[in-house]
């Protein structure tokens, strides 16, 4: 039968294989879960990177209305600062004429040319004195027309105030607008920081898992061929100990046969009946004589 040192080399080749593929199954093990952490890093790794281009495409937007607002507060403020000088403009001609007019106003140098035309038409002057109070008319009317143009200059400066306060408003809302615009995209651009320290934190670890899967992976392979070895060593062992078991066999077999044999020849000679078994050996052996002859 089987020899024993068969017997252990082929219980050494199963304990080996049973280590072996125990080693195989915890590596597999290790890398299924390296590549299901590796692969929830890199979607999470997705996800942050849609994230940041969604945040910067906000940014961005924002940043596009601030510079807007900017540009519309700052054309604003030169305007404003324009109509100011308009302003000062005509307050200096205001001053212009109000330092040429004599004391009083406009009203009484009205009066007084009103007076001096209903003297000369209700009262018989002279041709000389009518020339005087004509004269003295004319040099009124043009203090007057000075009140008149100082009255213009004034509704001019009415109007252009009245219109810088509306700019002013408008610089203010468009200033206002832009500091919560600009506030916000502060915030938009912290929240991409933010998300771009996850993101490298994320990288990084899918990164770590990768390697070690890859250095699972080395592992792996001289493993697999190992258990390939192994198994091609049971299976010739296999053949070795079939083969040695029917040699054996066959050899007890002719052994057995030659025995019965034996004894049946020696039952021949005795006189004494014969087997089935026994003739038919007797038979084959006279059969392979006469073969051989």
């Amino acid at each position: 039968m089987i020899k024993k040192k068969e017997l252990i080399d082929l219980n050494e080749i199963d304990q080996k294989l049973k280590s072996f593929k125990e080693k195989q199954y915890s590596l597999n093990e290790n890398i299924r879960v390296l590549v299901k952490k590796r692969d929830k890093f890199n979607i999470k790794s997705k996800e942050l990177h849609q994230k940041i281009f969604e945040q910067k495409k906000i940014r961005d937007e924002l940043n596009d209305k601030v510079k807007t607002l900017k540009q519309k507060r700052d054309k604003t403020r030169l305007q404003i600062r324009e109509k100011i000088e308009e302003i000062k403009y005509h307050r200096q001609k205001i001053d212009s004429f109000r330092d040429k007019l004599p004391e009083g106003k406009s009203i009484d140098l009205q009066k007084e040319i009103d007076d001096i035309e209903w003297k000369i038409q209700t009262t018989t002057l002279e041709l000389d004195e009518e020339k005087q109070l004509v004269e003295q008319v004319k040099i009124i009317a043009t203090q007057l027309s000075k009140y008149k143009k100082m009255d213009k200059q004034k509704l001019i400066i009415h109007k252009i105030q009245a219109e810088l306060d509306k700019m002013d408003k408008i610089a203010n809302t468009a200033h206002e607008e832009l500091s919560k615009i600009a506030k916000k995209s502060q915030e938009t651009h912290k929240v991409i920081s933010l998300t771009i320290d996850e993101l490298n934190n994320v990288k990084e670890k899918a990164d770590q898992h990768h390697i070690s899967y890859l250095e699972e992976k080395k592992e792996h392979k001289p493993l697999k061929d190992k258990i390939k070895e192994l198994l091609n060593k049971k299976k010739n062992l296999l053949i070795i100990i079939k083969e040695k078991d029917n040699n054996k066999k066959r050899e007890n077999e002719q052994k057995l046969k030659k025995k019965i044999k034996t004894e049946a020849q020696i039952k021949l000679k005795n006189g004494k009946k014969l087997s089935l078994q026994e003739f038919k050996l007797i038979t084959e052996s006279e059969d392979e004589t006469i073969k051989e002859d």
